[in-house]
């Protein structure tokens, strides 16, 4: 005899629990893959900031500080003994036209200063002997060891102009080692900040460089420059060349770039509040698309079920009547569980990495220069470089103002792509240097299509610019086996030769 069992709970009732039981997996899944989700969210956006901010260090503040460093080298390279007490004792000579051109090159050089080994001086502006003492000034420095090395100063207030700024200088030494001098050259911090102004900060962030004592250098408010840093344990916690950490006192993650030379910090500051809101943000459709899914699990199990039990109970109708039921419900198809994990992927990169591209001119950038210049010399590739610097920009800024600059800087972008063609490249280097490689290209040939480019800037229009013309003097080479650096270096002396010869002229070795 069958002997069949009772349990307390019905064939429904199990149904139900097993459905339920089979969502525990599913729920444990998806809170596992949201906190690895989250988790990634979060690395991708700090990793993100950390290249950002090395972006913004490498491309602009590194490019004034070559810059400066060019300067004063030329500088110093010029000035022998005799230079430097003509300087001094007549105010004249080639020496003090070299001071000159160079504070009209560059907008940050507020002052530049020589003294001989008497501890006499000359500057430009001028500067008193009896306003001040050489020694006692930040960037009297005897380089005992002779190691010839550019230093950097603290930032202190300047006596001319009041502003903070801050000093390099270099000493100088004779052929035998013997110290004949001394070149200075003052830099103006606000003016150098003004570059941090046209970075565009995400989430309410915070710019700042700073000098390793704590005090900010460049900030786009120029009332903090000069200013600590609200946390100078900041400067205990850097432990790479470019990292983050968070700082609990300020409720802050800082993002930093430390500089190889001279010894300053970039850091970046962004509120916690604003960073957690925003990687949520990008979890919301992660979260709608769990809650939907489960959703949906449960109403697909609950008809299933529904519908195994109609098939169940039919079948049985219609064993116990004995007859053959021509039409039997059959459960119709589960529908998927999950008809795709998620819709959307959160944003993997916030903030995009620095572009290939300059954004005013549409030109490729000096990182994008440096990568394709080291592929064609690997590649042993012929090619001739032009490197072009517009004429008396300063002024142009000056006198027209920096959205008149700007408009020069497009325009000749834009005509260096008609002389360029389509299988050359146009870079944009820095501030108003425009640099354009020929590949396979004959010297001649390409050194004449950098006329035509500069006669045509040369005879432009510009209207609402009463009395403005534009100009460019530029240094021309082939490339004969040199190193990038030698690249640079040869083309870069090609176009002081331009400059120095009365602008608005390419100079090339033949």
């Amino acid at each position: 005899m069958l002997y069949i069992k009772k349990t307390r709970w019905s064939f429904k009732k199990q149904s139900y629990i097993a459905i339920m039981l089979l969502v525990i997996p599913m729920l444990v899944t998806n809170v596992w893959f949201y906190l690895y989700v989250k988790n990634s969210t979060e690395q991708n956006v700090h990793n993100t900031f950390t290249l950002l901010i090395q972006n913004i260090a490498t491309q602009s503040i590194n490019q004034q500080l070559t810059d400066i460093k060019s300067n004063i080298i030329t500088l110093s390279n010029f000035a022998d003994a005799k230079d430097i007490d003509n300087f001094i004792n007549n105010n004249s000579g080639e020496l003090k036209k070299l001071i000159s051109y160079t504070l009209n090159s560059s907008r940050f050089f507020s002052n530049i200063l020589f003294m001989n080994s008497e501890e006499k001086f000359n500057s430009i502006p001028f500067i008193s002997q009896q306003e001040i003492q050489p020694s006692t000034r930040p960037w009297f420095k005897i380089d005992s060891n002779k190691n010839n090395l550019i230093t950097f100063t603290e930032p202190y207030i300047d006596i001319l102009n009041k502003k903070p700024s801050i000093s390099v200088s270099k000493n100088l030494y004779d052929s035998n080692g013997k110290s004949y001098g001394l070149v200075s050259m003052g830099l103006d911090l606000h003016d150098m900040s003004q570059i941090l102004e046209q970075v565009k900060v995400p989430l309410s962030g915070d710019l700042y460089i700073v000098h390793k004592d704590g005090h900010i250098i460049m900030n786009p408010n120029n009332l903090l420059i000069n200013s600590e840093i609200s946390n100078l344990e900041w400067l205990k916690k850097i432990n790479n060349q470019h990292n983050y950490f968070y700082d609990n006192q300020t409720k802050t993650y800082v993002y930093y770039y430390v500089f190889p030379e001279p010894n300053w910090v970039m850091f970046l500051t962004v509120p916690e509040q604003e960073l957690q809101l925003l990687i949520n943000n990008n979890l919301h459709s992660f979260i709608i698309i769990g809650i939907i899914s489960l959703m949906l699990y449960i109403a697909v199990s609950m008809l299933w079920n529904a519908n195994f039990q109609r098939m169940m109970s039919e079948l049985l109708s219609s064993i116990k009547n004995g007859r053959k039921q021509e039409h039997i419900s059959q459960p119709n198809e589960f529908a998927s569980i999950y008809n795709e994990i998620y819709k959307q992927h959160q944003e993997k990169d916030i903030a995009t990495q620095a572009a290939k591209e300059d954004e005013l001119t549409g030109l490729y950038n000096r990182r994008a220069f440096n990568y394709y210049l080291n592929s064609l010399i690997d590649s042993n590739t012929n090619f001739s470089i032009s490197m072009i610097d517009i004429d008396n920009f300063k002024a142009i800024n000056d006198k027209y103002g920096h959205t008149v600059g700007d408009l020069v800087l497009q325009k000749i972008s834009h005509l260096g792509f008609k002389y360029a063609g389509s299988n050359n490249l146009l870079f944009r280097y820095g501030g108003e240097e425009i640099i354009i490689i020929f590949v396979n290209s004959r010297f001649n040939e390409a050194l004449q299509r950098v006329n035509e480019w500069r006669e045509e800037v040369q005879s432009l229009t510009w209207p609402g610019c009463e009395g403005l013309q534009v100009t460019f003097s530029g240094g021309f080479l082939i490339w004969t086996g040199q190193t990038a650096n030698e690249v640079l270096t040869q083309v870069d002396k090609f176009l002081y030769k331009a400059k120095s010869s009365g602008k608005n002229n390419i100079t090339s070795p033949h």
